[in-house]
């Protein structure tokens, strides 16, 4: 069993260890602790709880330290001593032990858990008590707590300073019983002097009469003392016990409220430590999945960016060889070291290679052309039999040179739909590819086939194959399949071979076996006349790259150009490129450019950008020193900062990201892949914002929930108590001291702050509680003006446009609090001689509402922060910080917004649009 639970209160083990201390000390109660969980410090601090089992066992081990149970009876001795109870003492002392024990009986349940106390008869100077288990889970195994019980119930009396009561068990919870039964018996309470001198008194009268002169005096004298004594007695008896039972009653009320209110809590402590438990827990899931995409979207970008780097390095090659053949034999000729012949074959070369440039300077282009939707056919009829007996033809002679057979079986009627340029590119790819791959002695062979209204084309060789791994991603871009072939290439080719066929509305596919061949099919529509060419142009538009594309560039809208869109900065010294990646970027974003770092700098002063893509070689500050100086400042630490570099070695990313970036590009970059980094990081930075806002609301909640509960009670006793103790002052102090009314003014308002601090934060965590009611925004600001009437005090002038007269189905208690936050704000604001503009007008469905003041205006830093929760530029004492936030949730909860501009020395604009009917969602939620 557990040492720590709610059973037994720490409080119990206050005169045990005190006794314990005196002749063990704390090494060995340190020890005779090891192996339980607990430790010294531990049991003395009474605010915790352990369980009975652990408090047997400890009584077992200190009773056998100590040599005896004498140590029980010790205990029992001192327990109900100031020095051991504590407060508690004052509680308990009364004018006889009989209420003691009564109120031992009603408190036992603040400290013991697993048992209760029963009165089962009394009388002036004796108790019978029953103490009985709760349940046959908690009941007691060892007799050293009922003998420290009887010890405890002896020492009652102590508290009154008479001595220890006598106490016998006649039934033990040990020895089987239901319950331990005890009697108690104590002496009487010593007589007051009060009643001392009513004693003197009537011996003094009845001397007097002994001695009196005459028979009269003698009988007055023995009266008068009679009285005396009797009246004596008489007052002083009811006063003791007027004030006795006085004081019983009014401790035991008090002690029963607590007791209430302590349950009370410890249940909503927790009820709401389960709920917060449950919200980590559920939040703990969704930031593990989280970071599971995220690391999975790393992985593919690591992949994207090896797969690019791969494709840049073969790039390099497929162009440095050409040019090679061609600047090489130029140099040749030009040294005069070639004659007639060998001139003519080293043309013939730089013609091919010239070619090979050309060839593969155009598939960079179309690639590129693909990737922003401008790649283009021109559709019309195509007799594909005759264009691939060419194409072949084309090919036979190297064919034939790399000893290998290319055949080619075709009917004489093959026409299909497409651009002959085109389709001749799409299977010079193809037999390119076949030429490379197969082995000498192989054969490639060319099939076309015409099948219901489709042409259908297989170019098959008799090559190395393509692995099962591999064949998923042969059309990929940045994708290269080693295999053994005769040449290099730049892993572009069957990417741009798909994206071909898609334009043609065809579709391409390939099967593959190691060692035995690979076979690619084309499949084309059909078609012999023009009707079914317009057919085609007018067919839907073909998927590319999960983008739609069409035949001829469509009209450019800028996604960026929306409001709601994120803000990218491009930083970039090169004039050319910096408006290629403005324009490339503003397909999706809105965009924002800067020739250097200093430019970006002082534009962070006004605003903030999502991300931030910069070069890192810049005159000036670079890219790396740009992005080290803004996660340095914790107000644009949150900005998401991409470097991009031309430099191929890794130096710069390293630098890069230890200086705070987040990403890093190289150049040249594919524009998908630049697009898709952008987007990552916008999405990232949203998903922080969204983590750290609800983190933020449930913290608010939490603290509301216990806050209406530890707060607003005391602060409302305290205001109670304000004006009475004012009166009471005024009563007996005709002219109080200026420091005494001084000190109940700032109580009365530092509780009222209390009750408005209280007030804001549960609105800010209820704000999603009422209900829905047509309501006249006029006149719920012509209230919240004349509640504000005392602030303007005729020095402001309050200028209305109200021309909106229809009504706002919405939550009128709650649109008042956001309207008179902004009125409020706008009144702080101005000051004497200053003007307030307010405007009501239709606008999209709704209502615009216009709060204009000219006040000293909020400078672009401040602004920025302006709904964020407890932000606020008030003295300490003058403001909570959740004014603004409230109204913002309130006017996003009815599907409204709240905007505010503003421009130091000008003045301050609170703009509002709400909805004349919510939706119906909204209707659930407000």
């Amino acid at each position: 069993m557990p040492a720590e639970k709610q059973e037994v209160s720490r409080r119990f083990f206050g005169a045990l260890l005190g006794v314990a201390r005196t002749r063990l000390g704390e090494a060995q109660i340190e020890e005779l602790l090891t192996g339980t969980g607990m430790t010294l410090k531990d049991l003395t601090d009474e605010g915790g709880w352990v369980s009975l089992a652990f408090t047997e066992q400890f009584l077992e081990r200190l009773v056998e330290r100590w040599g005896g149970e004498d140590l029980l009876r010790v205990v029992g001795e001192v327990t109900f001593t100031g020095p051991h109870f504590g407060y508690l003492a004052s509680v308990f002392r009364t004018a006889d032990p009989g209420p003691n024990y009564r109120q031992a009986v009603q408190m036992t349940a603040m400290f013991n858990k697993v048992g209760r106390f029963e009165i089962s008869g009394e009388s002036a100077r004796s108790m019978d008590l029953r103490y009985v288990p709760v349940d046959d889970e908690h009941r007691e195994t060892r007799r050293h707590c009922c003998i420290l019980r009887q010890h405890q119930l002896a020492g009652v009396p102590r508290l009154l300073g008479l001595p220890s009561a006598q106490v016998t068990e006649s039934e033990c919870v040990v020895r089987g019983d239901t319950a331990c039964v005890y009697h108690v018996h104590w002496e009487s309470a010593r007589p007051r002097w009060g009643e001392i001198v009513g004693g003197a008194a009537l011996a003094v009268g009845v001397l007097g009469a002994a001695f009196a002169p005459t028979a009269l005096a003698a009988q007055l004298g023995v009266c008068l003392g009679v009285c005396g004594f009797l009246a004596g007695a008489l007052v002083t008896t009811r006063q003791r016990l007027r004030a006795v039972n006085a004081l019983a009653e009014e401790r035991g009320v008090a002690v029963k409220r607590s007791t209430a209110v302590l349950e009370k809590k410890y249940a909503e402590l927790l009820a709401a430590k389960r709920e917060v438990d449950a919200k980590v827990d559920e939040r703990t899931a969704q930031l593990r999945e989280t970071g599971h995409q995220l690391e999975q979207s790393l992985a593919q970008l690591q992949t994207l960016t090896k797969q690019k780097d791969t494709f840049f390095e073969n790039v390099s090659h497929e162009l440095r060889t050409p040019l090679t053949l061609i600047l090489a034999p130029l140099e040749s000729i030009l040294a005069g070291e070639m004659d007639a012949a060998q001139q003519r074959e080293a043309m013939n070369a730089m013609l091919r290679s010239g070619r090979r440039l050309h060839r593969l300077i155009n598939q960079l282009l179309d690639l590129a052309r693909a990737d922003v939707g401008r790649l283009t056919v021109r559709l019309q009829n195509v007799e594909l039999s005759d264009l691939l007996r060419e194409l072949v033809g084309q090919f036979q002679p190297a064919a034939q040179h790399a000893g290998l057979t290319l055949e080619l079986n075709s009917p004489h009627d093959a026409t299909v739909i497409g651009d002959g340029e085109r389709l001749e590119e799409i299977f010079t790819n193809l037999l390119g590819n076949a030429l490379k791959c197969t082995p000498q002695g192989g054969t490639i062979r060319v099939e076309v086939q015409r099948v219901e209204g489709r042409v259908k084309v297989t170019v098959a060789d008799t090559g190395v194959g393509i692995p099962p791994e591999d064949l998923s991603r042969i059309f990929q871009r940045f994708a290269r399949v080693e295999r053994q072939s005769r040449g290099e290439g730049t892993g572009i080719g069957l990417a741009l071979t798909q994206e071909l066929v898609r334009l043609h509305h065809g579709e391409i596919s390939v099967r593959s076996e190691v060692g035995k061949g690979t076979t690619f099919t084309v499949d084309l529509p059909a078609g012999n006349n023009a009707e079914v060419a317009q057919r085609v142009a007018r067919a839907p538009r073909p998927i590319l790259d999960e983008a739609p594309v069409t035949f001829a560039d469509p009209p450019h809208t800028p996604t960026g150009e929306r409001e709601d869109a994120p803000l990218v900065y491009v930083v970039e010294d090169h004039d050319d490129l910096r408006r290629y990646v403005t324009e490339l970027l503003s397909r999706a974003f809105r965009v924002q450019a800067f020739p250097d770092a200093e430019c970006c700098l002082k534009a962070l002063q006004g605003t903030h950008p999502d991300v931030i893509v910069s070069d890192v070689m810049m005159p000036g500050i670079t890219g790396v020193e740009l992005a080290r100086r803004l996660k340095a400042d914790t107000n644009t630490r949150g900005i998401r900062i991409i470097l991009a570099t031309a430099r191929g070695s890794g130096d710069d990313a390293v630098a890069g990201l230890d200086a705070g970036a987040d990403d890093y590009v190289r150049k040249p970059f594919s524009p998908p892949e630049l697009r898709a980094r952008v987007r990552t990081q916008c999405q990232l930075k949203r998903l922080t914002e969204q983590l750290i806002n609800s983190e933020k609301h449930a913290l608010i909640g939490t603290f509301a929930a216990g806050l209406a509960h530890e707060v607003r009670n005391p602060a409302a006793a305290i205001q109670g108590c304000v004006e009475p103790l004012r009166r009471l002052v005024t009563r007996h102090l005709p002219n109080p001291p200026p420091a005494l009314q001084e000190a109940l003014r700032v109580v009365d308002e530092s509780a009222g702050r209390i009750t408005s601090l209280v007030r804001d934060v549960l609105d800010f965590a209820h704000v999603n509680r009422a209900q829905v009611s047509p309501y006249d925004i006029n006149q719920g600001i012509e209230t919240c003006l004349r509640i504000l009437g005392h602030r303007l005090n005729g020095h402001v002038e309050v200028v209305r446009h109200l021309d909106y007269a229809a009504p706002v189905h919405c939550q009128p208690a709650l649109i008042n609090q956001a309207v008179m936050n902004l009125l409020d704000n706008a009144a702080r604001a101005v000051a004497s001689g200053g003007r307030i503009e307010v405007r009501t007008s239709p606008a999209e469905g709704g209502v615009n509402v216009v709060i204009q003041d000219s006040g000293p205006g909020i400078d672009a830093r401040t602004l920025r922060h302006a709904f964020d929760p407890f932000f606020t530029t008030r003295p300490p004492g003058e403001g909570t910080g959740l004014g603004l936030p409230l109204s913002r949730q309130i006017v996003e909860a009815h599907g409204g917004r709240l905007t505010l501009s503003s421009e130091p020395g000008v003045g301050t604009v609170a703009s509002v649009w709400l909805p004349a009917q919510p939706s119906s969602t909204q209707q659930q939620e407000v």
